[in-house]
């Protein structure tokens, strides 16, 4: 059985990313943002197929931020943020992005670009 699609994400961002950037699977535990990060979870998990082996398409939510709190300042740096996390998504076959939308999420205090992605996993096996 592969690794779920939130925790192989997270990995896969780990490495392709510069060491200056965070990476965490889940959202809370953020005081504060002192540097890009990168917060990645699952939204939906829906069954795929209606015959055969099931598989999963899985809808992450990955969260582009930055320790800017300049807001004239925290585009520049969210700009460069989001082509580096893109470039390194877009590799992986197994993962695709639909979309990227400029917000100030709820928790935690910084600039950022919440991006819309869908996975679809291996057929399912205990």
């Amino acid at each position: 059985m592969s690794a779920p699609a939130r925790k192989r994400l997270v990995d896969e961002l780990s490495a392709a990313l510069p060491s200056t950037y965070t990476v965490m699977g889940y959202p809370t535990g953020l005081d504060r943002v002192t540097g890009p990060t990168v917060c990645v979870w699952q939204e939906t998990v829906t069954k795929t197929d209606q015959f055969g082996p099931p598989r999963l398409r899985v809808d992450l939510a990955v969260w582009v931020l930055t320790g800017q709190e300049d807001p004239g300042k925290a585009d520049d740096v969210l700009d460069d943020a989001l082509t580096q996390v893109l470039a390194a998504l877009q590799p992986l076959g197994w993962i695709d992005w639909t979309s990227a939308e400029r917000l100030v999420p709820e928790f935690v205090t910084a600039h950022g670009f919440k991006l819309t992605c869908t996975a679809l996993t291996e057929p399912l096996t205990l």
